[in-house]
């Protein structure tokens, strides 16, 4: 049960701490680099920012998005922070001393935080949106994900061949 705990847990943690990294990080200029079509923001154009954007918020709700991920961004900081020594601890402390239990239990606790942070952080976000806005979030969503899907293929399929 270890390895489950120890690396599907943190690897589905981590799509969840990046897309709200990624949100917390998004800040005014980023929606206009968007609309400019630049190549380094088309790159991190991903997640949650990527679907308000396609949400079309308000000013108003713009600012309370900002606001929110302002409130949580010194958190994620901490937490990324914390997770980095923890992934450091371990990947250099054998299985086998005594510490490592410790060491473990240090990063289930903060992989649990992040995803508590995602949550709570995606909850008020969710808040702000108008119930339209909210009903559009499944469709924009299974649309997001057929493209991962697609890009996946495709890159799988460039490098398996040969």
């Amino acid at each position: 049960m270890r390895p489950l705990i120890r690396f599907r847990i943190p690897a589905a943690l981590l799509g969840v701490v990046l897309g709200v990294t990624a949100l917390a990080a998004a800040g005014p200029s980023a929606a206009d680099d968007a609309a400019a079509g630049s190549a380094a923001s088309a790159h991190h154009d991903r997640g949650y920012p990527r679907l308000l954007r396609q949400l079309a918020l308000t000013p108003e709700q713009q600012s309370q998005v900002r606001a929110i991920t302002a409130q949580a961004k010194p958190q994620w900081t901490a937490l990324r922070s914390r997770r980095q020594s923890n992934r450091a601890a371990l990947a250099t402390t054998a299985p086998t001393d005594p510490g490592y239990p410790a060491l473990l239990a240090a990063a289930e606790a903060d992989a649990a935080a992040s995803v508590r942070l995602g949550s709570e952080t995606w909850g008020q976000i969710y808040a702000v949106l108008t119930p339209g806005q909210q009903a559009q979030l499944p469709a924009l969503v299974a649309a997001a994900q057929e493209h991962a899907a697609a890009r996946r293929t495709a890159w799988q399929s460039r490098h398996t061949s040969g």
